[in-house]
């Protein structure tokens, strides 16, 4: 089973969307290298748990019990169309950009993020996957048939 490391990445913001580039390195098994086995890839984000930790977004009148921003964060996973192969290497540095919107992140409340100054994202992990039909011979420009 290969293994991925992220390396690096950076986000920008305009508006409500957030776009960004994640680098990360695979490291295939002999036998995937040998095959020249197609995979491809989501990386999963999500708001980071610095900038919602501390935000109140609602306070029970009867208990008081306090609910925070942290609580309504849900991960996003960012698809590309891309696929890559080892191409007889045992590893490869990749990157892929990434997309989504502020609606996206949370489950609701999503407005009481907007107000952070100090809004953050996190990649949670980055998911490989086999992808069979990707051989050279059904592929196109990097995109699969």
């Amino acid at each position: 089973m290969s293994t991925v490391t992220i390396l690096s990445a950076s986000f920008n913001e305009s508006g409500t969307n957030i776009t960004g580039d994640v680098t990360f390195e695979v490291t295939f098994t002999e036998t995937e290298k040998k095959l020249d086995m197609g995979f491809s890839v989501a990386v999963v984000v999500q708001a980071s748990d610095e900038s919602t930790t501390d935000v109140v977004v609602h306070v029970e009148a009867r208990s008081g019990r306090t609910k925070y921003l942290s609580s309504e964060r849900r991960e996003v996973r960012c698809e590309s169309a891309e696929v890559f192969t080892p191409g007889g290497k045992s590893s490869l540095r990749v990157t892929r950009q990434i997309s989504t919107n502020h609606d996206d992140l949370f489950n609701s409340y999503r407005s009481k993020w907007a107000q952070q100054s100090d809004r953050g994202i996190n990649i949670v992990r980055v998911e490989i996957w086999p992808d069979f039909g990707a051989s050279n011979s059904q592929r196109l420009n990097n995109q699969r048939l």
